[in-house]
């Protein structure tokens, strides 16, 4: 992994018919022990994430969509992740 950012995954298990719960972590290790098929989470799960939680995960993440950055406003509904980079798709 790059030092300059930290990967964030999203991680499904206890899955039952149609629904199952998540988690979204940036510890390798324990998102592939509750969830050996992890993906990179979106900018969408951690906003979701952030909202359940209120648990924000700083520096540069990388994500699905690319790298994103969690941006702190004095007005708490202007705060949130931006998107800085977006994901590059091979072509």
């Amino acid at each position: 992994m790059n030092s300059v950012f930290k990967n964030v995954y999203l991680c499904i298990y206890n899955v039952s018919g149609d629904s199952g719960e998540s988690e979204v972590t940036d510890d390798e290790g324990y998102a592939k022990r509750i969830d050996p098929q992890c993906l990179l989470a979106t900018k969408i799960d951690l906003i979701e994430h952030w909202r359940d939680t209120g648990e924000v995960f700083t520096g540069i993440l990388n994500t699905y969509d690319g790298l994103v950055q969690w941006v702190s406003a004095e007005d708490p509904e202007l705060s949130g992740y931006q998107l800085i980079k977006e994901m590059e798709l091979a072509g």
